[in-house]
């Protein structure tokens, strides 16, 4: 979640906009009130997270493409709504679910267009470690969020740190 300062410096380098996030109001996800141990209410549960999980993998396709416009605001917009998705989707798919890495990758690539660079090394290391646990440490996946964070070393000109991020993409492809 963004903190006050943090909101204001990243609106400070749009020239316009409110900061909506893309695609118009964040819904919540409908939950039933009464908990029903039976087949049908798991089933029905499982298919509402089934559907929510769907709507977070639009929404991440969705936030990625802004990313790699040239348009400040349409990134400003994606890193706000990634930020403000986040919660939902750990709370849907889990904290430590491949979803929810990937959801942080994306965000560190906004924040890193945004050159809120601290910020986005924290969000790769910890898309990382999320996909260490779940995967092989051969993975394509954990590969290039290396080299995500890598291009962020290069930014910053701390070089070592990139080679050796890369170096250890590499070995995985």
């Amino acid at each position: 979640v963004l903190s006050e300062s943090e909101l204001a410096r990243v609106m400070a380098r749009v020239k316009k906009g409110t900061g909506t996030p893309a695609g118009g109001k964040q819904t919540e996800p409908s939950s039933n009130p009464a908990k029903s141990s039976t087949q049908k209410g798991q089933k029905e549960a499982a298919q509402g997270k089934a559907v929510r999980q769907k709507q977070f993998e639009d929404k991440l396709q969705s936030a990625l493409n802004a990313v790699r416009s040239d348009n400040p605001q349409t990134i400003t917009d994606a890193y706000i709504s990634l930020v403000t998705d986040l919660p939902q989707v750990f709370k849907v798919a889990g904290a430590n679910s491949k979803l929810a890495a990937q959801f942080l990758n994306v965000t560190a690539m906004a924040a890193t267009a945004l050159e809120l660079f601290d910020r986005a090394e924290r969000v790769y290391k910890k898309a990382i470690t999320i996909l260490e646990a779940l995967l092989p440490p051969d993975a394509t996946e954990i590969a290039l969020i290396r080299l995500n964070l890598a291009t962020l070393y290069v930014l910053t000109a701390n070089y070592s740190a990139a080679a050796d991020s890369s170096r250890l993409a590499m070995f995985a492809l």
